[in-house]
């Protein structure tokens, strides 16, 4: 059961990935880290479009 876990955040992460930003006109989502958590965020204004726990 683990590894369907895995398997469904990577494909929730790939699926945004390189996606423009919805809060500013000139960023791209990236993976990254935000508040310490593992994220997809903003290039630009670092907002996160989704956190993982």
């Amino acid at each position: 059961m683990s590894q369907a876990l895995v398997t469904g955040r990577d494909a929730l992460v790939e699926k945004l990935r390189s996606r423009d930003c919805r809060h500013c006109s000139d960023g791209t989502l990236v993976e990254g880290t935000y508040k310490d958590n593992d994220a997809v965020l903003c290039d630009e204004c670092e907002t996160p479009a989704l956190q993982l726990w």
